[in-house]
């Protein structure tokens, strides 16, 4: 009595059975029998006897008399019992039962066309019947979201589109949303969380996304949801904000939602709930598996409020006079380069602004975008294991600050920039991360085991919101499920020793959890310094606040405490200090701030990454090495002009970066231009498709003429300063008496004479390098080095003497005798030319 529309699971359990014996089938002769007869008392006696054997409810052909039951709406104890057989067969899980197979079996013989019932339509229309009582409706929607969890575990391969037929019948018959949002209406609390349940279940797993979201929106399903956001109770809460989360993730749902969620004053429910669960991170009996999972939840759906529907709406509407090409151009790059291509076409800031918002949208914005920048800025959100709430926390205020330039202002106000410090130096040493947070994406799994909690669960209750909605008289909370146990795993052979398979395993369950580890920290450093260079520009300049002071305000962050990135033992996490150092020396402000104390830690970088470069003949560190070189020298080309003992220190014996930079630009110079990593096209970490990522331009760059830049830089630096050295003429006669009673002594070095006579020790090299420079970038810029040399102190003397060592050399190596080389003699600093420049 097999159904012929078994599946390939089904038919091998069914030949696995053994045959039935001759008792067995007298049972089986007698329970049918009972089923059909009037008497009640024998009818319950046979679905009883059908509750406790999952293959007499397969194969007995009893199915059409027990769902026939289930219309009997004014027989209570006929449909009682055969809903508590029901709920038995495919909701216990009982391994005997076969619950997935029973599930299934009815909802093939539901396609049948002599068969009077279609998927689960007859559990459905037990809600609606009048005279019932809430335990029996609930069993009803217990084992309708069960049977919907059995059909969404079949597998996905299979040509025949079973699983499809069976899925679209079973959430396409009876009316199930609509069913389960009157459920929702019901003074019983436990009822509520039951059809929620069934709601959030049957969402996820419907086949038709658009046309569910559709019907919900039909029924005000979005009012009743947010509804119970707002509740106290965590298991409500939570389910409730998945629900949104939910309606928020698909390009469709978002549309639906804004709108939904502007009648209903959605953006006001979520951002209020966002603010409670960081007030609630201050307890000190925090649950914090539900207030972060509540977190990760609200910042993500409010994001795609503030943002997706907005920005889809401006490409979308022809009034707004721009293409959708348009919305895809940034700001200028953070670290300095250009692009000239795209930066005649780049949109203002003003223009990320999302001109469908109100005032009061306008208000909650900036008002979740403080909430998210105050949960970063807390204990719990910054400890490691919550380094997945932070990757979303850090992603939601980053698209939101990368659109909206007053947000920007405001957040910088609540001092992001230097929590952004603590993430950018966050590594996975040590680490143990929450999986709670990073799961909640799973549809198909609810969290019903939390408990309620008075405190720290993040409600509104407490604070002035409402209390759990339609609670009536009967407020108390639904029952714990009982949760199955399951059957121990043999992890040992039979000699007792850990079985190989097992520890495969395990082995590799460690690597893919080590891997995702990895990734969760890099996607919250990627942010973090995203957020970073996003932080350091004010309408398209950099921010002199960034390090520096002004009437405007005291420094965004600390150098002290920035120092921590700089002398970071991970080389790409220094290597993200040395790129928005890069950025913020642009302004003056910071460059003089910053002076000689950032310029020794660079200079201890430079020298550190040129010794390790030395020993390594791997790409990618030579790659990242060219890239510390590039940085570093952009960085010196605008503090030595701010700073005269910038220029004093790069010419210390120890430290100057100058054998460097000219050994670096000699070796490279014939290279082309590399690709330089534009930190405002790093990825946020928590995809979201519903969002269109901002793209910056791509860049490209030649480190080594940022190197033969700070060169150049540093020999003129001299020349700059002697000029800024000569006295007025009013000085001089007051400073004649002066002079002549120091007649005799050396006259005092020029600011930035060393490193000007180092470089000058180079110059026959740097016009050797000329004969053959094809790269006409790199040849200015060796030029306007060799420009400074016949002016510096000495310039012109130190390059004959190296022609002459140089010519000295040769002759040797020729065999003829070669001249006395004179040694160099060195001009005063008074000799300093830089007028004929």
């Amino acid at each position: 009595m097999e159904s012929s529309s078994g599946d390939g699971a089904k038919v091998e359990m069914a030949d696995a059975l053994p045959p039935l014996n001759k008792a067995t089938k007298a049972a089986w002769k007698k329970a049918l029998k009972q089923l059909k007869l009037k008497d009640v008392g024998k009818k319950v006696e046979g679905i009883r006897y059908c509750a406790g054997d999952g293959r007499f409810f397969r194969e007995a052909g009893g199915l059409p008399s027990l769902m026939a039951f289930l219309t009997r709406a004014k027989q209570h104890e006929i449909l009682s019992q055969a809903l508590a057989m029901f709920a038995r067969l495919i909701t216990s899980n009982e391994p005997d039962l076969l619950c997935p197979l029973n599930a299934v079996y009815i909802l093939e013989e539901g396609l049948h066309p002599s068969t009077p019932w279609v998927g689960g339509e007859y559990f459905v229309a037990v809600v609606t019947m009048a005279g019932v009582d809430d335990d029996m409706k609930m069993t009803a929607l217990k084992i309708y979201t069960k049977m919907v969890e059995h059909t969404l575990a079949l597998p996905h391969d299979d040509d025949s589109g079973r699983r499809r037929d069976l899925l679209t019948t079973l959430v396409g018959r009876g009316d199930p949303i609509a069913t389960i949002l009157v459920a929702l209406e019901s003074a019983n609390i436990e009822m509520q969380f039951v059809a929620l349940t069934a709601l959030f279940v049957l969402l996820c797993g419907h086949p038709d996304t658009d046309g569910a979201i559709a019907a919900l929106d039909a029924n005000h399903g979005v009012r009743k949801i947010l509804s119970y956001v707002a509740t106290d109770d965590p298991r409500f809460h939570l389910l409730a904000l998945k629900l949104a989360e939910f309606l928020t993730h698909d390009p469709h749902g978002v549309e639906i939602g804004q709108v939904s969620c502007a009648r209903v004053d959605g953006l006001a429910t979520l951002t209020t709930k966002l603010h409670a669960l960081v007030a609630s991170l201050s307890l000190a009996d925090l649950n914090e598996d539900n207030v972060c999972l509540g977190l990760d939840l609200t910042a993500q759906t409010l994001t795609r409020l503030h943002v997706a529907a907005p920005a889809a709406s401006e490409v979308n509407n022809p009034t707004t006079g721009r293409a959708a090409d348009d919305l895809t151009t940034a700001a200028p790059a953070a670290d300095g380069s250009s692009n000239a291509s795209s930066s005649s076409i780049r949109p203002t800031v003003d223009e990320w602004t999302p001109v469908t918002m109100d005032d009061e949208s306008n208000r909650l914005l900036e008002v979740g975008v403080a909430q998210l920048v105050a949960a970063l800025s807390t204990g719990v959100v910054k400890a490691k294991p919550r380094a997945s709430t932070a990757s979303v926390l850090l992603s939601s205020v980053g698209r939101l600050l990368e659109r909206n330039a007053p947000c920007r202002v405001a957040a910088k106000k609540l001092s992001l920039m230097s929590t952004l410090v603590h993430y950018l130096v966050m590594d996975e040493t040590s680490a143990a991360i929450s999986t709670e947070a990073t799961e909640h994406t799973d549809q198909q799994s609810v969290d019903v085991k939390a408990k309620p909690t008075a405190k720290g669960a993040g409600g509104a209750a407490a604070k002035g919101g409402k209390d759990p909605p339609k609670g009536g008289k009967d407020t108390t909370k639904p029952p714990e499920p009982v949760v199955p146990v399951a059957p121990p795993v043999a992890v040992l052979d039979s000699d007792g020793a850990l079985d190989p398979a097992v520890a495969d395993a395990a082995a590799k369950a460690k690597a893919e959890a080590a891997e995702k580890t990895r990734l969760t920290f890099l996607h919250v450093r990627n942010a973090a310094e995203k957020i970073l260079h996003l932080c350091a520009r004010d309408d398209g300049d950099v921010d002199g606040r960034v390090f520096g002071t002004s009437p405007d305000g005291d420094p965004l962050v600390s150098y002290d405490l920035f120092q921590a990135v700089l002398a970071s033992p991970e080389p790409t996490t220094m290597l993200r200090g040395v790129r928005f150092l890069a950025t913020a020396v642009q302004h003056p402000h910071n460059s003089i701030r910053l002076g000689t104390q950032a310029t020794q830690t660079l200079l201890a970088i430079l020298q550190d990454q040129t010794k390790a470069q030395e020993a390594t003949a791997d790409d990618t560190k030579r790659l990242a090495f060219a890239a510390v070189v590039g940085y570093i020298s952009k960085c010196l080309v605008k503090l030595s002009v701010d700073t005269p003992d910038v220029c004093e220190l790069c010419g210390d014996d120890v430290v100057s970066p100058v054998p460097t930079l000219v050994a670096y630009v000699i070796q490279h110079a014939d290279d082309g231009a590399l690709d330089a990593l534009n930190p405002l096209n790093l990825a946020w970490g928590v995809a979201d498709a519903s969002i269109s990522d901002v793209v910056s331009p791509a860049l490209t760059w030649k480190p080594h003429v940022f190197a033969a830049q700070a060169l150049a830089t540093l020999a003129r630096c001299v020349l700059d300063f002697a000029v800024q050295a000569v006295p007025k003429a009013d000085d001089v006669a007051a400073d004649k008496k002066v002079k002549e009673g120091k007649k005799g002594k050396e006259a005092p070095t020029l600011t930035g004479d060393k490193v000007a006579q180092r470089i000058a020790t180079c110059s026959l090299k740097l016009l050797d390098l000329l004969a053959h420079l094809r790269d006409f970038d790199v040849h200015v810029v060796v030029l306007a080095i060799l420009r400074s040399m016949p002016y510096i102190p000495g310039g012109r003397k130190t390059l004959l003497h190296q022609v002459q060592e140089q010519l000295a050399l040769e002759r040797t190596q020729s065999g003829e005798p070669a001249p006395p080389v004179p040694a160099p003699i060195a001009a005063p600093a008074a000799h300093a030319s830089p007028a004929a420049l």
